[in-house]
């Protein structure tokens, strides 16, 4: 056991994975230990009466507190839920303790990394409440960060009333959280700014979002709070509005979807809820992590183990800057796109109201495949669950027998993928909407990304064939807003897209500036910085001279090589350097070439100096592509790469 979890117990258990009796020096409890395999994460668990220390209340419950490198993360933080069958909020009897040891491999497409490891110690605890309703929790710790979760045992039907856990955060933490939005018309989507705000502050929203960022007091210490393997037993959750330190878990609002939907979640038991987990460490620890995948469950059956159909690549899209407009826009988006040699053309809103109705769809997608780029079409999940009647095709995903007819239809024409929008809801019917889809396009090979939707939760790892989730406040409020400025930026990398895969639409470069005053530069930046299993570059893509891409790159040539190398899977990932309030630089590879990029996030000019030699083997040859003498200028410079790159970047610029 570390010594942040030394401190509060007199007598302790020295050994991982084993349990023993202790004197807090309030009267005796039972408490549990749990290192992670390298032994830089810890976990302690006691039953204690804590009633009179800040705002705990009075009452013997149940408690745990998670340590890493011996620093302090959470202090002891409230475990428990109930249903309507049975209470495990309050005094729990023990019953049972059993550990094992995880150690599993796996590939996905999508990612930071193509080969994942997923290494883990796990204790369940097993509890009877009062009246003998038994319950069991899993803790892991991975020397990455530390995770529980709910198994309510027993038989029949349960409707939970809710959960009693939290994450209570060292006092004087910093924190960088994003409102979880009430509902309304196009939300909840996690379409807010990432904010830094004191530890315990409120907002007029419903509470806050994952991914939560906390910095510990006085250390370079983070932790990232997000839910994993959440499946259709259970409600997407977020973190209520804190008391102090002390963030709940809570459940949807019930105005979201429209009111469709219950609140709380049911099941049949035995019930497992999804992983709370808690990413800890350095701010590289934290963003190279994968621990919400490696926490959710295998690829599902439905693949029959083959997942090869399945790939990541780049996209052009008109909506953005052209809408979706009709059969003649979408072919030069098509030619655009091979030229490229982009894999991809998303066809969004609308296309099934054009003249020739299906023959247009039919004929385009045969053009695409000539040109050897596919076709993602869009569609509205709605369904009851949303009001937005204009875009369509609508009431086409909601009805198993109508979701199934409509993709099986679609891949006989040869579509690669679809779009889905406007969930606008958390609630058990919407999870368990997301997860049919997911089901039912991967048994006709067909690629999946969601918008207006909730953010990752382990289902890239189970359902590989999603490629990406919106859930993010991204380019696309440009055409409506400001849109994010080089801060969001900085904290979106650091934050929402450190749990999975983001669909921000990013590369904006005349919106961008004129908006928030990003260089192109920084636009250039984001293909790199923001992973997406389906990177849709938004800028104008149907080959005008005088706009878009095009214009770009016939003042910068060299800005097309990049774009058309730029890769949108990836085989390793690592921040180089990084702050939530200033900046952030990335490194990936793909093959034996790295892709380095930095955003400043400021608005006055910052210097950075970072290793190129990220793995230890020093590179031959850099290009290199920063800012020129304006805002909107390009410079690319190709030569002998030095061991650091040390570069002053312009306010809100990047390279």
């Amino acid at each position: 056991m570390t010594q942040g979890l030394r401190t509060a117990m007199s007598v302790v258990c020295v050994i991982s994975m084993a349990g023993c009796a202790s004197d807090d020096g309030g009267g005796s409890a039972t408490s549990w230990s749990l290192e992670s395999p390298g032994g830089v994460v810890a976990i302690e668990v006691a039953q204690l009466d804590l009633g009179g220390e800040a705002d705990y209340p009075a009452g013997e419950r149940l408690y745990y507190r998670v340590a890493s490198d011996g620093v302090a993360i959470l202090q002891w933080s409230p475990l428990g839920i109930a249903t309507d069958r049975a209470d495990w909020m309050g005094a729990l009897e023990f019953r049972e303790r059993s550990t094992r040891r995880i150690d599993t491999s796996y590939e996905v497409p999508t990612g930071k990394r193509r080969q994942r490891r997923a290494r883990a110690n796990e204790t369940t605890l097993r509890f009877a409440n009062a009246a003998g309703a038994e319950i069991e929790i899993d803790f892991r710790a991975a020397d990455d960060g530390a995770a529980f979760r709910y198994r309510m045992l027993g038989e029949g039907a349960a409707t939970a009333i809710g959960e009693g856990s939290g994450f209570r955060l060292v006092e004087g933490a910093s924190a960088w959280l994003v409102p979880y939005q009430n509902a309304w018309p196009f939300g909840p989507a996690y379409e807010s700014h990432f904010e830094s705000v004191a530890l315990g502050a409120t907002n007029t929203e419903n509470g806050w979002g994952y991914a939560a960022l906390f910095r510990a007091p006085d250390s370079e210490h983070y932790a990232l709070i997000a839910e994993a393997d959440l499946d259709r037993g259970y409600v997407g959750t977020h973190l209520a509005q804190p008391v102090g330190s002390l963030y709940r878990v809570a459940y949807p609002g019930a105005a979201e979807g429209q009111g469709v939907g219950e609140v709380a979640p049911s099941s049949v038991l035995p019930w497992t809820t999804p992983w709370r987990v808690v990413i800890a460490g350095d701010l590289a620890t934290v963003f190279e992590s994968t621990l919400v995948d490696d926490f959710s469950r295998p690829t599902a059956d439905v693949f029959a183990g083959d997942a090869s159909w399945v790939r990541a690549g780049r996209a052009a899209w008109s909506w953005y800057s052209q809408e979706t407009g009709d059969p003649d826009l979408q072919r030069r988006y098509i030619d655009f796109a091979a030229g490229m040699g982009w894999e991809y053309v998303t066809v969004d809103a609308r296309w099934d109201q054009w003249p020739n109705g299906d023959d247009d769809i039919v004929d385009l997608i045969q053009y695409a495949d000539a040109a050897g780029v596919g076709i993602h079409l869009w569609y509205n999940s709605g369904g009851p669950h949303n009001r937005v009647l204009s875009e369509t095709p609508r009431d086409r995903m909601l009805v198993a027998a109508t979701r199934q007819a409509e993709l099986a239809r679609i891949a006989s024409w040869g579509a690669r993928g679809i779009k889905v929008d406007f969930f606008q809801s958390e609630k058990q019917v919407q999870i368990a909407q997301y997860l049919d889809i997911l089901e039912d396009a991967a048994r006709e090979r067909l690629q999946v990304n969601f918008h207006g939707s909730t953010l990752p939760r382990g289902w890239q790892r189970t359902y590989p064939n999603l490629m990406s989730m919106e859930g993010v406040r991204g380019a696309e409020n440009y055409k409506f807003f400001d849109g994010p400025d080089g801060i969001d930026n900085v904290r979106l990398a650091l934050t929402r897209n450190v749990v999975g895969s983001m669909d921000y639409t990013p590369v904006t470069f005349v919106d961008a500036l004129g908006k928030t005053g990003l260089t192109y530069a920084h636009q250039v930046a984001l293909a790199v910085v923001f992973e997406s299993g389906v990177q849709h570059f938004a800028d104008q893509a149907d080959g005008d001279p005088a706009h878009g891409f095009a214009a770009v790159f016939a003042a910068a040539p060299f800005a097309r090589d990049f774009f058309a190398a730029v890769p949108a899977a990836w085989d390793e990932t690592h921040l180089l350097s990084g702050s939530p309030d200033s900046h952030v630089v990335v490194a990936r590879r793909s093959g034996d070439e790295w892709y380095v990029a930095g955003l400043n996030g400021l608005t006055e000019p910052i210097s950075i100096d970072v290793p190129l030699a990220v793995t230890g083997d020093q590179p031959r040859e850099m290009r290199l592509i920063r800012a020129g003498d304006r805002p909107d200028a390009l410079v690319e410079e190709v030569g002998p790469a030095p061991q650091r790159l040390a570069i002053t970047l312009l306010a809100a610029d990047g390279f």
